[in-house]
């Protein structure tokens, strides 16, 4: 019977190319929109779920007023970490991390990158496994683990472990750092990004006494307790700290009111408004805007094949009349024009997956900076989504034609009775929610676009297009480009600063005008 119903159903889209290719097109737009916000708001729930100890992992934070208004930052002083671990039983280990530039020479080549400090629990805190050398080497002097790209870049399929690499360090000291590690490729779901990876012995040797000292800043500090629920004991006890940092304070830093705890895995809702949290989070209107339009999107497209079922019954209407007059069931008939339209949402879902590995998500991860991917090894979840999503649209599109085609009696049909003149108002009902879901979407998808050329094209005070920027070791090469710029016709002129427009952590841009 079932096989009997999809050959039919086969049959009756042969038969209706052009309609047919018209509902297709509009499903397959609608999955693979869905199934690319599944992509990213999977991603963006389960950021970093898949750490053991995630439930026992906190992030410090600290608050300070600044210019009136309080702000939160993820970046607390460098002794905290220590500090906690040695004074609370509670916590298991405290690793913190630093971020800085470098420059890596390798034979005759010459990259920029970001180095990360750690300190040694680094590996025993968070689910980040090698694929080959041991996470011990951030005990080690000048050692350094790279992640599976950055090896991939440096070496092209050669074994990294126990290469050297020349690494220059903003202080202009030079190491040659011995590769002991190689870690996996990181999983799309993590905050976490490192290529280079090295010990906090070396960040010391580098800066002797910045690891005690309560001005200087880490990237990142998390402590790990035995007992999640302790965390209200540091909250109750952290802020004697905050004198430690205030009475070492020089003239101009801003005093730190209050430290704060925020869960690694259960983060706060307001985590996106910490200034350089370790691990970034989405907005949730963001998001929110990502999931309606996808909606909006799909329900779009099940109206319209339901408008288009409807107008498009005329033709089959003796067909429906002489299989109730031959004895066919109501019941045959609904499974009937279900398996049609499973078989149409079928052929969609297939259109959509291509379209979504193909243009959608290389589409998305360049305008949102994400790493999204149509995998179902990685992305498990797919199994049953693409599955729920097939059967959602299918019954959604196709439950209403379905049932009511299957109840018109064969005696209106052979008389030719005007079959829609009491269901006339529904149509119009479903025609105009159809004109509403797509003035919606249009609304919608012309905000987005809209934000995103006003982030693009907004007057900052320079023309990136027509400014050069190049990242120098010290004054005595910026002077030397800077004669030898002057010197070009092409140069209208030259600047340096310290930091690049939007870098410095103690100032506060403010667009005028």
């Amino acid at each position: 019977m079932l096989l009997n119903y999809f050959k039919l159903a086969y049959r009756n889209l042969l038969s209706n190319k052009l309609v047919s290719a018209i509902n297709i097109f509009g499903l397959s737009i609608a999955i693979a929109s869905c199934i690319t916000v599944f992509l990213f708001l999977r991603n963006h729930w389960t950021m970093d779920n898949f750490h053991q100890n995630g439930e026992q992992i906190f992030i410090v934070e600290y608050g300070m007023e600044n210019a009136g208004q309080e702000q939160v930052w993820g970046t607390p002083p460098m002794p905290l970490g220590p500090a906690l671990a040695r004074d609370f039983p509670q916590v298991e280990r405290a690793v913190r991390t630093k971020l800085q530039g470098c420059k890596v020479y390798l034979e005759d080549r010459v990259f920029e990158e970001l180095v990360y400090f750690a300190d040694p629990g680094y590996f025993d805190m968070f689910t980040f496994p090698l694929q080959a050398g041991t996470p011990r080497a951030l005990e080690e002097p000048d050692a350094v683990i790279l992640s599976a790209e950055a090896a991939e870049k440096y070496f092209k399929g050669e074994n990294a472990v126990g290469k050297d690499l020349i690494i220059v360090f903003e202080n202009q000291q030079k190491k040659i750092m011995n590769v002991k590690g190689v870690a996996e490729p990181l999983p799309e779901n993590t905050g976490f990004i490192f290529d280079l990876l090295t010990g906090f012995n070396t960040l010391e040797a580098l800066y002797p006494g910045m690891a005690d000292d309560w001005t200087q800043y880490t990237r990142g500090t998390f402590v790990q307790l035995y007992n999640p629920s302790d965390i209200d004991i540091l909250a109750a006890n952290v802020d004697q700290y905050t004198s430690l940092h205030n009475d070492a304070a020089i003239d101009g830093d801003l005093e730190i009111n209050s430290f704060v705890f925020d869960n690694l895995r259960h983060p706060n809702p307001g985590a996106y408004h910490v200034l350089l949290r370790p691990v970034e989070t989405a907005h949730p209107i963001l998001t929110l805007m990502f999931l309606l339009m996808a909606l909006l999107m799909m329900a779009l497209s099940c109206f319209n094949y339901i408008n288009i079922a409807l107008g498009f019954v005329g033709k089959r209407l003796k067909e429906i009349g002489i299989r109730k007059v031959i004895g066919g069931r109501r019941r045959q008939l609904i499974g009937q024009f279900l398996a049609e339209n499973l078989l149409l949402c079928f052929l969609a879902l297939l259109c959509g997956l291509a379209l979504t590995e193909i243009a959608f998500v290389p589409l998305f991860n360049s305008i949102m900076v994400s790493k999204i991917s149509l995998s179902f090894t990685d992305n498990p979840w797919l199994w049953a989504f693409v599955p729920g999503l097939l059967v959602f649209t299918g019954l959604a599109s196709g439950a209403y034609p379905a049932f009511y085609i299957s109840s018109l009696q064969p005696v209106f049909i052979f008389r030719g009775r005007r079959l829609f003149k009491s269901k006339s108002k529904l149509l119009r009902v479903f025609l105009a929610m159809q004109f509403v879901l797509a003035f919606c979407t249009v609304i919608i998808g012309v905000l987005l676009l809209v934000a995103g050329s006003y982030w693009k094209d907004s007057p900052w005070g320079y023309q990136p297009d027509q400014t050069l920027v190049v990242r120098l070791d010290n004054s005595e090469q910026y002077r030397f480009i800077k004669t030898e710029a002057e010197r070009s016709p092409h140069t209208l002129r030259i600047a340096g600063t310290v930091n690049h427009i939007g870098e410095s952590l103690s100032k506060e841009i403010v667009l005028i005008g």
